[in-house]
């Protein structure tokens, strides 16, 4: 068997079947490493869950290029099948597998996880992780409508999950609104509409005096506004002689709990709560009184939802990455030393974050370089963040990844990692900085700031966009580009308390000495006047 990612144990027999047949395509063929295309063209031939799938869909030997088109009859793809089953395991040539099939492997193994740490990679999850590769094979599936969205429900089926809503025999016939009934309507949207508004006003305080977060806080305020839209559809004046709060039996009523809270994120997550439920409460009730209404609150209440996954991400990233002022960015090529030398060296300096930035450099050879630096980061206390690469950050188990504006979206590296994992995205204006901050990314870096040899631009976002973040955003972010000991001060002064280097670290003679001198200079900037 080729290196894959994974031992055999942790393969169902038929996902073990195709990887072997998949291999055996490799020697038919006459090629020397095992691609995704070799993988579509085995979960094809053979027969399994994942056979079924593609079935569905019209995808056969004959969606694939032209070499493939041998084994396009039932009878060559039968004789290529018993070929495979009468060979034993242990006389199959291993062969090198690309770097797009590792990949995908990795991807299926993470999808296969979900079902618990012991479960096994089935053929179906092999499919999965094709559809997560950009490239040939995946613009196949593409072009035939197999897609993440539709063979999802497929593995949730499989997983035991149900996504169907409950049948039930008893259908209920609301009577008329009598008067009675009216005012006690307006009363529940009163007293709903209440309780949201002071939900959001809880938060949006917060964003605006705890966290002084420009951006979010003009978030919340337009949400509110479009609240007051909502709400205005009401009758005011039969709202507002609804109202009976010394008749409330509900203001006697509390519990413990409702008098203490731990923390500011406590009072946020309690908050965020009651707002959600009086927003249900809207959108429920308003449907008998002002149901052109009920959609608006359903939205309302869906992007709360979204708000709360932005806020309290933001405030886990901000712990997590607290005392992270500097952050080198790795690459072997630009190490004066090598890279091992420099980073042990900086994080004997007390750098406390380290990102593998190697664009060319071969999986397998890479998976070995990031295992030794996840080492040395974690005898430091260190993070350690993998550029573009979530399965490779999988495989050693890094803290995270980097993304570009152009690798997976944050929400598909999101899905692949896991929530406890960070996700960085590169942005170059500020419209790029709030979309990131919507997304749900854990920090974002910010440039490019100055000229590097590590990157080629046309165009530089300069310290001006520094200055622009530093007005508005509050999520960690990190300046990036051509930065040195001798214009991090200009970085520093345009608003930034944090900065990603590369070369002036990796270049330098005695890494030690320079990380010690920028970590210097960050903490006389964050030092009181």
């Amino acid at each position: 068997m080729p290196n894959f990612p994974f031992t055999e144990q942790f393969l169902t027999a038929g996902a073990l079947r195709t990887l072997h047949l998949a291999q055996h395509l490799v020697c038919q063929l006459k090629v020397e490493i095992l691609t995704t295309e070799q993988l579509l063209a085995a979960l094809i031939l053979d027969e399994s869950r994942a056979t079924e799938i593609l079935s569905q869909y019209q995808i056969t030997i004959e969606s694939l290029p032209a070499p493939y088109q041998p084994y396009a009859t039932e009878e060559a793809a039968a004789d290529l099948s018993a070929k495979v089953s009468s060979e034993s395991p242990e006389t199959i040539e291993p062969v090198e597998q690309s770097e797009s099939l590792t990949s995908a492997l990795l991807v299926a193994q993470q999808r296969a996880a979900f079902l618990g740490r012991h479960a096994e990679i089935g053929t179906e999850h092999l499919l999965w992780g094709l559809l997560h590769h950009p490239g040939s094979v995946k613009e196949i599936l593409d072009r035939h409508g197999l897609k993440p969205e539709t063979l999802e429900p497929e593995l949730d089926t499989q997983s035991g999950f149900e996504t169907e809503p409950l049948e039930v025999d008893v259908q209920l016939h609301v009577a008329d609104t009598t008067p009675s009934a009216r005012t006690s309507t307006f009363r529940i949207l009163d007293a709903a509409a209440n309780r949201a508004r002071e939900g959001m006003r809880v938060i949006e305080d917060y964003v605006r005096f705890t966290l002084d977060d420009t951006f979010l806080s003009r978030e919340f305020k337009e949400l509110r506004h479009r609240f007051t839209a909502a709400c205005s559809q009401f009758d005011q004046h039969e709202l507002l002689a609804s109202r009976n709060t010394t008749g409330d039996v509900g203001t006697t009523i509390s519990t413990p709990s409702e008098l203490q809270r731990e923390s500011g994120e406590a009072v946020l997550a309690a908050n965020f709560k009651r707002l959600q439920e009086s927003l249900r409460t809207l959108e429920e009730w308003s449907k008998v009184v002002a149901r052109e209404s009920a959609p608006q609150f359903e939205q309302i209440r869906y992007q709360v939802y979204q708000q709360e996954k932005v806020l309290m991400n933001l405030l886990h990233a901000r712990d997590v990455l607290q005392g992270t002022s500097l952050y080198l960015l790795l690459t072997e090529s630009l190490c004066h030393h090598g890279s091992g030398p420099a980073v042990r060296d900086a994080l004997e300096a007390g750098l406390k974050i380290v990102q593998i930035r190697e664009k060319e450099m071969p999986t397998q050879e890479l998976i070995e370089h990031a295992k030794r630096v996840r080492e040395w980061t974690h005898a430091a206390g260190a993070l350690l963040i993998i550029n573009d690469r979530p399965d490779i950050a999988l495989a050693v188990d890094a803290d995270g990844v980097h993304l570009g504006q152009d690798d997976f979206p944050v929400e598909e590296a999101r899905k692949m990692l896991g929530a406890r994992k960070l996700i960085g995205l590169s942005t170059h204006n500020i419209d790029q900085a709030r979309q990131a901050v919507r997304s749900g990314a854990d920090y974002i870096g910010v440039g490019p700031t100055f000229s590097t040899t590590t990157k080629q631009f046309t165009e530089f976002a300069g310290l001006d966009y520094i200055k622009e973040v530093a007005a508005e955003i509050t999520l960690p972010w990190f300046p990036i580009g051509g930065i040195n000991a001798q214009n991090l001060n200009q970085v520093l002064e345009a608003g930034a308390t944090r900065a990603a280097i590369s070369g002036a670290i990796c270049g330098a003679e005695k890494p030690h000495e320079v990380t010690q001198k920028l970590l210097e200079m960050f903490a006389k900037n964050s030092s009181p006047s």
